[in-house]
C-alpha cells in the first residue's frame, strides 16, 4: 500500500507530507492511492480500504473536514482508478463498480472505498507491478479558518484485496501516512506507533523487516 502527494508512489514529485496555503478553498490537493499485488493473479475481483484523517496532538477534528455522512459527502472528491497516469496501472475495467462513504467523529474522518469486479471476470494483476486505487482530491480550508494552521495525518489504515471467490488478503503494510501541513513532519507519529509492529528479538520466530 502506497498513499503519497502530489504524485503515485515511485513519481516525480511524490511526497509523504502535504504542504498547503490555506485560501483558495475552490483548489484541491491530490492524494494518490497505489498497491502492489504481491503475486500474479489471472483475475483480479476487487478491494476494499480504509482511510482516516486525524487531527495532530490532542486536537479533536475541525468542522473543515466533516465532509458530511454516508455516500453523499461533499468537497472531497475520489476518482477511482483514472487512466493515464504515469505509475498508475489499472486493476479494473469498465465492468466493474466502484463506490465511496465518509463519516467523521470528533476523533477523526474516516474514508472507506470498495471497488470490485464481476466474480473471475477482472483483468490480470502481476507482483512487481504498481495499480491504482484512486487519486482523493482535498479541499483547503479557508484563510480565515482556525484550522489553517493545524496539521493533520492521513492514514492509509488497511486494504483487502480479493484475488478470488471466498479469498481474501488483508494488507497494513507499506508507505501509508501523508503528513498535512506538519512543519515537523511529525504529525503522523502516534498513529505510526499505533501500527508499527512489535520489535524483533531474537529466536522470536518470524522475520525481521
Amino acid at each position: 500500500m502506497f498513499l503519497t502527494a502530489n504524485a503515485p508512489y515511485g513519481q516525480p514529485g511524490a511526497s509523504d507530507r502535504l504542504d498547503v496555503a490555506c485560501g483558495d478553498s475552490t483548489r484541491l490537493d491530490t492524494l494518490y492511492m497505489v498497491f502492489e499485488p504481491g503475486r500474479d493473479a489471472e483475475h483480479f475481483n476487487g478491494l476494499s480500504a480504509t482511510v482516516y484523517f486525524w487531527p495532530a496532538g490532542r486536537d479533536t477534528l475541525g468542522p473543515h473536514w466533516n465532509f458530511g455522512a454516508g455516500t453523499d459527502f461533499k468537497r472531497l472528491k475520489v476518482e477511482f482508478a483514472p487512466g493515464g497516469i504515469p505509475g498508475m496501472e489499472v486493476a479494473w475495467d469498465g465492468s466493474g463498480v466502484s463506490g465511496a462513504g465518509y463519516r467523521s467523529t470528533k476523533a477523526a474522518g474516516r474514508l472507506s472505498l470498495l471497488a470490485a469486479s464481476p466474480a473471475g471476470q477482472g483483468p490480470a494483476v502481476k507482483a512487481g507491478t504498481l495499480y491504482g486505487v484512486a487519486r482523493i482530491l482535498v479541499p483547503r480550508p479557508l484563510r480565515r479558518s482556525k484550522e489553517c494552521g493545524r496539521s493533520m495525518c492521513i492514514e492509509w489504515a488497511e486494504t483487502s484485496l480479493a484475488f478470488k471467490v471466498g479469498e481474501l488478503v488483508q494488507v497494513t503494510r507499506g508507505q501509508r501516512f501523508v503528513t498535512w501541513n506538519s512543519p515537523d513532519g511529525k504529525a503522523c507519529g502516534p498513529m505510526r506507533e499505533v501500527g508499527a509492529p512489535e520489535p524483533w528479538k531474537p529466536g522470536s520466530g518470524g522475520t525481521r523487516r
